[in-house]
């Protein structure tokens, strides 16, 4: 397998693979979905009844919204997910347990779990960033506009919550990735002999595309392949009846794009090696299991 990487930012991922097939990219597709560790708010304790500030003002624990609601919109919050490199094997990992195999046997202890406050008055809206972990502040979301409810005058939020390390798999909350997918690479190719008076047509393609000179017209393949890339407007053209007679699109069935973004929690980078090494392990495990049986 060969990756060349395209493009790789704090969230967005970009790559060419070559030398694959169609299984193992969707199991690298669903290892990004459902298998990455990440921290979520599992627990959420709301206070109930008064509130008084400082100053002797009181306020009412009630918004327009239910606890259940504000829950859930606290348990989607991107919560950064700390992952380490093992200085001898060189194998990333979360640096945090999960709860059900921590040495606390599932009670809670900082090696698996979190806890954040939140505390605002009204009027005012609620943003992640209200949200203030307790301890170590590397935990603090840094999408922190991220609004979860507005609070009117005389209106205040408490609220406690605990965050725990979980999977995709196991619920929506710890995904990690979101439009997570990938494509067949198309081998697109310039039929000029149909072309005709190509500059009648020129202005239905993305402008770049071709170079037209002695009413000739010439594919730019740099700038092909930038959109094949980042876009599948490529692909959209081909079905359009107008302009189909232009150029012809076949698949290489060993090449395909991955394209994907993260929630902020885990960087692109450590998503993709993270994947690769669950799914080293996970055909090892297979081939050990196989092997057993002769």
């Amino acid at each position: 397998m060969d990756i060349e990487i395209k493009k790789m930012d704090d969230k967005q991922f970009i790559g060419i693979f070559t030398g694959v097939e169609i299984g193992e990219m969707n199991s690298l597709r669903r290892t990004l979905v459902a298998d990455l560790p990440k921290l979520a708010i599992e627990e959420v304790e709301l206070h109930l009844g008064s509130i008084r500030d400082e100053e002797g003002n009181e306020y009412e624990s009630v918004t327009a919204l239910f606890d259940e609601i504000i829950a859930h919109r606290l348990g989607l919050l991107p919560i950064p997910t700390e992952i380490v490199k093992d200085s001898a094997t060189g194998r990333l990992s979360a640096a945090m347990n999960r709860r059900q195999e921590c040495d606390c046997e599932g009670e809670g202890c900082p090696n698996c779990t979190v806890m954040f406050t939140l505390n605002k008055k009204g009027p005012a809206t609620v943003y992640s960033g209200d949200l203030e972990p307790l301890g170590d502040a590397k935990y603090t979301i840094k999408e922190d506009l991220i609004p979860v409810v507005k609070l009117t005058k005389r209106q205040a939020l408490l609220i406690y919550a605990t965050a725990v390390m979980g999977t995709g798999a196991e619920h929506a909350k710890y995904q990690v990735t979101t439009a997570c997918g990938y494509k067949y690479w198309p081998k697109v190719t310039f039929d000029q002999a149909n072309c005709g008076n190509f500059e009648l047509y020129a202005d239905l393609f993305p402008e770049g595309l071709f170079t037209i000179s002695g009413g000739k017209a010439k594919m730019n393949e740099d700038f092909l392949e930038k959109l094949i890339v980042e876009t599948d407007i490529i692909e959209t053209l081909y079905y359009e009846e107008s302009i189909k007679k232009f150029f012809n699109i076949e698949y290489d069935d060993t090449k395909f794009v991955l394209r994907f973004e993260t929630d902020g929690s885990i960087a692109p980078r450590e998503c993709m090696i993270l994947s690769l090494q669950m799914l080293e392990d996970k055909f090892t495990d297979f081939r050990d299991s196989i092997s057993d049986l002769d």
